[in-house]
């Protein structure tokens, strides 16, 4: 599997994919109680992807009902702004927690898109204590290798089957399998 040279972008990846409309769903699990640890840490995907440095992960962040990407912070004339992308479709929160730090949250959509530039501030001018990301410029091409990083959902199962017993359904919109309502960042490969 090869991945783009510059890890730092794969993160992102994930929110330009809504530009196509696209849904994703990152799941622990295949029938409730499965394994909730794989793919959720940095250290993970440096051993299984062979990646030098998966720091980036640390910029998925947990906002509102989905995911954030930091994306860095400036000095502006009304004191430091530190800024995110997410989906514009998603729960607006006005507030949002980096490394236990509340930062205050504005939101401002991305013409063309269902992209969110996401503005932070605090009182103290505390800035989160994160890398900045370099965005590529560029879409992947067709069957390249993708990694994508974002706060999922742990599976359960469903209380009428047992541990043994698949609890798959039969697929329509919105069915399929149930969730835990705590999230956890987790990441995955696919191809675009």
């Amino acid at each position: 599997m090869k991945f783009p040279s510059n890890p730092l972008v794969l993160p992102v990846l994930c929110l330009f994919l809504i530009f196509e409309n696209a849904e994703a769903v990152l799941v622990a699990g295949a029938n409730g109680g499965g394994n909730t640890s794989n793919n959720t840490t940095a250290a993970q995907i440096e051993s299984q992807l062979g990646i030098d440095d998966a720091s980036f992960f640390n910029n998925v962040l947990h906002y509102s009902d989905a995911s954030a990407v930091y994306i860095g912070w400036s000095n502006t004339i009304s004191g430091p702004r530190a800024y995110a992308l997410s989906a514009m479709h998603i729960t607006f929160a006005n507030t949002m927690v980096i490394n236990g730090t509340t930062y205050s949250v504005t939101r401002q959509s991305i013409s063309g898109s269902d992209l969110a530039l996401l503005t932070l501030t605090q009182v103290g001018n505390i800035m989160p204590s994160l890398g900045a990301m370099t965005l590529s410029s560029t879409t992947p091409s067709n069957n390249t290798d993708v990694l994508m990083v974002g706060w999922g959902r742990n599976r359960a199962q469903n209380a009428s089957t047992g541990a043994n017993t698949s609890d798959a359904v039969a697929v329509t919109s919105g069915t399929g399998y149930t969730t835990t309502p705590t999230q956890v960042v987790r990441w995955g490969t696919n191809q675009t």
